[in-house]
């Protein structure tokens, strides 16, 4: 403020001296001092103000209030002496109009075309251009350009790529640390339901643990409007006079080389088909075909196939592969779906090679009775190597075991029945069908809840692929859920050997085991994996569903 008071004064006496020498009190004095003081808000908007941190140049213009104040003070000082303006007069007048006029302030020869006092009064606008280009230029350039940019380029670059590459790869393992829930709740299931020796249940109430039924014309629309699959039992190959297949053509039976027809050892009048003959093709075609109107049969159940086991003589010039070609194109001849039974006859599988066949069925499948709860040995692995290669051939396996006892104190057996099952079980093409007592008659037990997946092995071509070191077999999953909740992972391990006892091969690595309690699904029957830890050894025929 005393560098501002000292200038001004300064100012006004050149200017009072200026009047004295001309000699000129109003009008051309008064005008030349009211015309340079009224351009100069014009510039500078008055007295010059330092700008502040910041501040631009087109801000200046703001305070252009202040010059009309500037005549007020003017006749209070022309009393003044005029003594020191001579001193001060030459000295900032070639100093100050060079510099000031060219650095910012053009228009500054404009308003003095009168007298010679305009370049007396050139120090006014001279330190406002001297102060007003060094400090705004400085401030506006340095915070515009330098935050503005900064901030826009680093943001958005920055910031949206990072994201994208760190959240989309961490997501792809979730699916196995976290497993959801699956829709498959129990394993391929099967069972006779309003036919002799099955359940009389309605289907509705079956529908979540059964995914075939043997069931009857009659039962067709509620079993299928249930979603279990439906299935009708025939056989062609042997028939008595009561069924419907009975015909009295001589060559629609199959004749020793006496002439005599071929009957059952079992059951009475039960008499061998010859399924070369036209009449038994006829005769089976009409039967399905009665049962068909108004119905949906997902299979034709054709049973004794290719089977000339267990009767009173052979067949006259019997020959196994001539025999097995009239069953194949007794097959062919239908107009239907086919699951046929005998897979433990020699060569059966060449069944599969018909367009018509879906499956077959396996019977006593790693339980054979109430005698034979567990199958063993040699019997045993040739059961595991039907499953494996019907579902090489994507043909349905229908395992039947039967084992008749009750079922809640066959859990023993069960277990054994089902840990052989999964060994070589494939989801789509293995079905369980056994036939342990229950009170409900609905033969399906709650240890087919238990659904494996993602086998450590997946694919073996034989069941000597899961035969581990110690002889016991073994098969473990990544994936287990029990009614379609996820329980980790799990091993099935059988020794079916029927002397010797064999190492549990898996260490401490499974701490659980299967928990079976009661009888079938429809009885109460349950299952967990709290059951205790797998024992280091399993005797003779035994077997172990194993969880983490």
């Amino acid at each position: 403020m005393t560098q501002k008071a000292a200038w001004l004064a300064t100012v006004l006496t050149l200017g009072l001296l200026s009047t004295a020498i001309c000699g000129c009190s109003g009008g051309g004095g008064s005008a030349g001092v009211m015309s340079a003081a009224a351009a100069q808000p014009n510039r500078s908007g008055g007295l010059p103000v330092p700008p502040g941190p910041g501040a631009s140049p087109s801000a200046q213009p703001a305070g252009s209030a202040a010059p009309p104040s500037s005549p007020a003070p003017m006749p209070s000082v022309e009393q003044a002496p005029p003594t020191p303006a001579p001193a001060q007069t030459p000295s900032p007048d070639p100093i100050l109009v060079p510099t000031a006029t060219p650095a910012q302030l053009p228009p500054a020869p404009t308003p003095a075309p009168t007298s010679t006092q305009p370049p007396i009064f050139t120090p006014v606008p001279t330190d406002a251009p001297t102060q007003a280009p060094t400090q705004p230029p400085t401030a506006a350039p340095t915070h515009a350009p330098t935050q503005a940019p900064t901030a826009a380029p680093t943001a958005a670059p920055t910031r949206a790529p990072t994201p994208v590459p760190t959240v989309r790869p961490t997501a792809t393992p979730a699916p196995t640390a976290a497993p959801a829930n699956i829709a498959t709740k129990h394993v391929l299931t099967a069972a006779y339901v309003g036919v002799s020796g099955g359940t009389d249940l309605a289907p509705h109430l079956l529908a979540p643990w059964l995914s075939w039924a043997e069931t009857s014309w009659q039962l067709n629309g509620p079993v299928v409007g249930a979603g279990i699959k439906a299935m009708y039992y025939t056989n062609p190959n042997r028939a008595q006079p009561a069924d419907q297949m009975y015909s009295s053509t001589e060559s629609s039976f199959a004749h020793a080389c006496d002439g005599s027809r071929i009957k059952s050892n079992y059951i009475p009048n039960q008499y061998l088909m010859q399924p070369s003959s036209a009449v038994t093709h006829n005769s089976w075609a009409s039967v399905v075909a009665r049962v068909t109107p108004g119905a949906h049969w997902d299979a034709i159940f054709e049973d004794d196939t290719n089977d000339v086991l267990y009767t009173t003589a052979q067949p006259c010039n019997y020959s196994a592969a001539a025999w097995l070609a009239d069953s194949k194109a007794e097959q062919a001849s239908l107009n239907a779906p086919i699951i046929y039974n005998g897979l433990q006859i020699a060569n059966q599988m060449t069944l599969n090679q018909n367009a018509n066949v879906i499956g077959g069925m396996r019977e006593g499948c790693y339980a054979d009775s109430s005698g034979f709860p567990k199958i063993w040995d040699s019997f045993w692995v040739d059961i595991e190597n039907n499953e494996l290669a019907m579902a090489s051939q994507h043909k349905l396996f229908l395992c039947l075991g039967r084992d008749f006892t009750q079922g809640d104190v066959s859990i023993d057996g069960r277990t054994y029945a089902y840990a052989s099952f999964l060994l070589s079980y494939s989801l789509t093409s293995s079905v369980l069908w056994e036939n342990y007592y229950t009170i409900s008659h609905f033969q399906v037990e709650p240890e087919t809840r238990l659904v494996a997946l993602n086998p450590v092995v997946p694919s073996p071509v034989s069941i000597s692929s899961l035969q581990l070191v110690g002889g016991t077999y073994g098969r473990e999953y990544n994936n287990c859920y029990i009614g379609g909740v996820p329980v980790g992972r799990c091993a099935s391990i059988v020794n079916p050997d029927r002397y010797n006892s064999h190492p549990y091969p898996y260490g401490t690595k499974y701490r659980h085991s299967m928990l079976l309690s009661g009888g079938g699904v429809w009885d109460g029957g349950t299952i967990s994996t709290t059951g205790p830890a797998p024992a280091t050894s399993l005797p003779p025929l035994e077997a172990v569903i194993a969880f983490e």
